[in-house]
C-alpha cells in the first residue's frame, strides 16, 4: 500500500503539517503571543511547503520512484517535519539544543534524498522523464 500511494503520503504529511501551523498562528493571533513565530515559520517550510513539493515530484515522475528509497525518504521527512519545530520549541523555551540539532541533521538527510531523486530525472533520457 506504501508503494502505490507514496506521493500522496508525502501530500498527507504535508497537509497535516499545514493544519498544525495554521493552528499554530491562530493560537499566537488569539493571544497576541508571538514568541514562537519561528516554530510556525518552520512548521510550515518544513513541513507543508518542502513536503508538499517533495509530493508533488514524486507524483510528477511517478516511473522514476525507487520504492524503498523514497519511503525511506517519506519517514526521514515525515520524522523531521515533526522533530525540527519541536526542537526549536525546545531551544526557544528551555534553552535545550539538541533535539533541534539532530532533527537538522535529519532535515539535512531528507534533502539529500531529494536531492539524489532529482538528479536522477534529470539524467534520465528526455522521453522517460
Amino acid at each position: 500500500m506504501v508503494a502505490k500511494r507514496l506521493p500522496e503520503l508525502f501530500l498527507l504529511t504535508a497537509a497535516l503539517s499545514l493544519l498544525a501551523g495554521v493552528a499554530m498562528g491562530l493560537s499566537m493571533g488569539a493571544t497576541h503571543d508571538y514568541a514562537l513565530r519561528p516554530v510556525h515559520a518552520h512548521t510550515n517550510l518544513v513541513g507543508w511547503v518542502s513536503i508538499a513539493l517533495f509530493g508533488l515530484t514524486y507524483r510528477g515522475y511517478r516511473t522514476h520512484i525507487r520504492t524503498s528509497a523514497a519511503t525511506l525518504h517519506l519517514f526521514v521527512s515525515a520524522a523531521s517535519a515533526l522533530l525540527f519545530p519541536l526542537g526549536l520549541w525546545l531551544e526557544l523555551s528551555m534553552g535545550e539544543a539538541r533535539l533541534i540539532a539532530a532533527a537538522s541533521l535529519l532535515w539535512l538527510l531528507a534533502c539529500l534524498q531529494y536531492l539524489a531523486f532529482v538528479v536522477r530525472i534529470t539524467r534520465a533520457p528526455a522521453d522517460e522523464a
